[in-house]
């Protein structure tokens, strides 16, 4: 992300909420709404749909979202004329879940998104993050 002609990275912190319904037993349709921990003065938040699949019964699974990625304004970006939108991102994850209990699954695993200015922005700059995680499920 470009801001006032020098690039900064941001932390590697984010919360995401995943909303998901199963038609076939290893598929997982879903709707993803999260976002990057704000610190000053930058924050994202992202809204998204995919899919997960779970390769095999020892828990192995990757999923890919498509959304769009916004700027959340009230930090207050540099030459920020109140377009929010970012534009679309896509993010893909790998990882291993496992059964805590019946209702509860302990997830880790690797994230990478690519987000750009593609469709409206004032930003130019091409965003990329990856990382781990580490996520709590019920079911």
């Amino acid at each position: 992300m470009r801001m006032s002609g020098a690039n900064r990275l941001r932390k590697p912190t984010f919360a995401n909420l995943d909303l998901g319904y199963s038609p076939v037993p290893r598929l997982t349709l879903l709707l993803r709404v999260g976002s990057w921990l704000p610190y000053e003065p930058f924050a994202l938040q992202f809204v998204g749909a995919g899919a997960s699949y779970m390769f095999a019964s020892e828990g192995i699974f990757v999923t890919g979202i498509v959304g769009m990625s916004v700027l959340d304004d009230q930090f207050g970006l540099p030459g920020d004329s109140g377009e929010a939108v970012q534009g679309v991102t896509a993010q893909v994850e790998l990882g291993q879940q496992w059964n805590l209990s019946r209702l509860f699954t302990f997830t880790i695993g690797a994230h990478a998104e690519l987000g750009t200015p593609w469709l409206r922005s004032d930003l130019t700059a091409t965003d990329v993050g990856v990382g781990m995680f580490a996520a709590i499920g019920y079911h």
